[in-house]
């Protein structure tokens, strides 16, 4: 607690800007998956928390969906591996899949857009 010159209480507000970057695209899975490691990232509503059988992946993402199946389906050991090589590059990553069909990848690092392409 702060006091002014007056010894009246005082009081500063701190304003947080937070930048968000990412692409979506059209994608084939109908369901929700969210794939996260924000520090703060409350669990979604009506969706289930999943584990993959990689501990090394559950340490750094929860995992969340709507349908069980349809995330063991798409977490394969190959996806798994490509999204823990996506980490080393944006360790604060957020892929989420819509039930309509999109997959939005998103990171605070405002350099996703910059990386040079690799085919």
């Amino acid at each position: 607690m702060n006091f002014g010159a007056n010894g009246n209480k005082t009081s500063t507000t701190t304003y947080h800007h937070y930048n968000v970057y990412g692409i979506i695209i059209p994608f084939n899975v109908k369901h929700y998956i969210k794939i996260s490691n924000y520090k703060t990232y409350a669990k979604p509503e009506k969706s289930i928390e999943w584990r993959t059988a990689s501990i090394g992946f559950n340490k750094k993402f929860k995992v969340y969906t709507d349908n069980e199946l349809a995330v063991a389906v798409f977490l394969q050991p190959k996806v798994i591996d490509k999204i823990e090589k996506l980490y080393e590059t944006f360790p604060e990553l957020d892929i989420e899949i819509s039930p309509k069909g999109l997959l939005s990848l998103s990171t605070p690092d405002k350099e996703l857009l910059n990386h040079k392409r690799q085919h």
